[in-house]
Protein backbone atom coordinates (compact mmCIF):
# COMPACT_ATOMS: atom_id res chain seq x y z
CA UNK A 1 0.00 0.00 0.00
CA UNK A 2 2.84 2.41 0.79
CA UNK A 3 4.30 1.92 -2.68
CA UNK A 4 1.01 3.04 -4.24
CA UNK A 5 0.91 6.10 -2.01
CA UNK A 6 4.43 7.06 -3.10
CA UNK A 7 3.75 6.50 -6.81
CA UNK A 8 0.47 8.41 -6.78
CA UNK A 9 2.01 11.25 -4.79
CA UNK A 10 4.87 11.70 -7.22
CA UNK A 11 2.57 11.48 -10.24
CA UNK A 12 -0.07 13.88 -8.90
CA UNK A 13 2.01 16.30 -6.84
CA UNK A 14 5.72 15.90 -7.58
CA UNK A 15 5.63 16.29 -11.36
CA UNK A 16 6.53 19.99 -11.62
CA UNK A 17 9.51 19.76 -9.27
CA UNK A 18 13.18 19.08 -9.94
CA UNK A 19 14.96 15.89 -8.89
CA UNK A 20 16.31 17.40 -5.66
CA UNK A 21 12.86 18.38 -4.39
CA UNK A 22 11.27 15.13 -5.60
CA UNK A 23 13.83 13.17 -3.56
CA UNK A 24 13.09 15.40 -0.58
CA UNK A 25 9.35 14.69 -0.94
CA UNK A 26 10.01 10.98 -1.40
CA UNK A 27 12.08 10.79 1.79
CA UNK A 28 9.48 12.74 3.81
CA UNK A 29 6.62 10.59 2.52
CA UNK A 30 8.51 7.36 3.25
CA UNK A 31 9.22 8.62 6.77
CA UNK A 32 5.52 9.37 7.36
CA UNK A 33 4.37 6.07 5.87
CA UNK A 34 6.75 4.09 8.08
CA UNK A 35 5.65 6.11 11.12
CA UNK A 36 2.10 4.86 10.51
CA UNK A 37 3.30 1.24 10.11
CA UNK A 38 2.10 1.02 6.51
CA UNK A 39 3.91 -1.61 4.44
CA UNK A 40 6.40 -0.18 1.95
CA UNK A 41 9.25 -1.64 -0.11
CA UNK A 42 12.84 -0.81 0.77
CA UNK A 43 13.78 0.72 -2.60
CA UNK A 44 10.51 2.42 -3.49
CA UNK A 45 10.32 5.08 -6.18
CA UNK A 46 8.09 5.84 -9.15
CA UNK A 47 10.27 3.88 -11.59
CA UNK A 48 10.25 0.72 -9.46
CA UNK A 49 6.53 0.87 -8.73
CA UNK A 50 4.92 1.70 -12.08
CA UNK A 51 7.79 1.73 -14.57
CA UNK A 52 7.81 -0.74 -17.45
CA UNK A 53 11.45 -1.68 -18.15
CA UNK A 54 10.83 -2.61 -21.78
CA UNK A 55 8.96 0.62 -22.48
CA UNK A 56 11.64 2.70 -20.75
CA UNK A 57 14.39 1.02 -22.79
CA UNK A 58 12.41 1.78 -25.96
CA UNK A 59 12.16 5.43 -24.94
CA UNK A 60 15.93 5.54 -24.49
CA UNK A 61 16.73 3.75 -27.75
CA UNK A 62 14.11 5.26 -30.05
CA UNK A 63 13.51 8.71 -28.57
CA UNK A 64 16.95 9.21 -26.98
CA UNK A 65 15.48 9.72 -23.51
CA UNK A 66 18.31 10.53 -21.06
CA UNK A 67 19.15 7.79 -18.56
CA UNK A 68 18.62 9.87 -15.40
CA UNK A 69 15.78 9.17 -12.98
CA UNK A 70 14.14 12.59 -13.46
CA UNK A 71 13.78 12.08 -17.22
CA UNK A 72 12.43 8.54 -16.78
CA UNK A 73 9.98 9.70 -14.10
CA UNK A 74 8.80 12.49 -16.41
CA UNK A 75 8.27 9.94 -19.17
CA UNK A 76 6.21 7.76 -16.83
CA UNK A 77 4.12 10.74 -15.71
CA UNK A 78 3.44 11.75 -19.31
CA UNK A 79 2.69 8.20 -20.46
Amino acid sequence: MGNCVIASGIMSYGGPFDSFYRKHLLNKWIEKIKAHNILISDNVNLINVVGNKVLIENWKAIYKLPDDDLSIENGIILD
